[in-house]
């Protein structure tokens, strides 16, 4: 069982070690992993759907990405938010373990205002595609952990069996029926 790197307060050196653990047996052998944008969606928060209305609480932009593991595909969707927190947390775990946080491509600036600009949604989404694709191509960061669960990436040799067993490819090559990974 793997265990969830979102917790806090637990123990340094414990903490390293049941890392090394879970890297050492990660199917890693042969791996190529890539990301690349898909399409965003606007989440509007109508009156009529229990939101206050247009610029008010509850809307968002969904970013969806595309997360290749060699030959097999899956769709994630993440609020720019949820990004945001993980990338805060890698560069935590970088900075514990000594290492240089520039490792880490720039990550879009966090805005109070106008985060629903059709512009600046185009330019966060380029920026997210490159901070993703950055972090699917290094050998080093798509071992962390927090990265294989952010993304989905199997975590062990029988989660990738699983992968490559129950998956079916769809007519454009993206997955369905795989757990939680959401096939168009």
């Amino acid at each position: 069982a793997t265990m969830s790197w979102f917790s806090k307060g637990v123990d340094g050196e414990a903490l390293r070690k049941e890392r090394q653990r879970i890297i050492d047996q990660m199917p890693l052998e042969g791996e190529k992993c890539d990301c690349f944008s898909k399409c965003t969606e606007e989440i509007r928060a109508e009156p009529e759907l229990g939101g206050l209305g247009p610029g008010l609480t509850g809307e968002h932009t969904l970013y969806s990405f595309v997360v290749a593991r060699n030959d097999k595909r899956w769709v994630l969707k993440k609020r720019f938010r949820q990004l945001f927190t993980f990338d805060q947390m890698l560069l935590s775990i970088l900075r514990e373990q000594g290492k240089d946080e520039n490792e880490l491509p720039e990550f879009p600036d966090k805005k109070l205002f106008g985060k629903m600009s059709p512009s600046l949604v185009k330019e966060r989404e380029a920026k997210l595609e490159k901070y993703l694709k950055a972090i699917t191509n290094d050998e080093n960061l798509v071992r962390e952990p927090l990265v294989r669960e952010f993304l989905g990436l199997p975590m062990t040799e029988e989660e990738a069996r699983q992968l490559e067993a129950c998956a079916t490819k769809s007519s454009d090559g993206l997955l369905s029926g795989f757990g939680e990974h959401e096939s168009l």
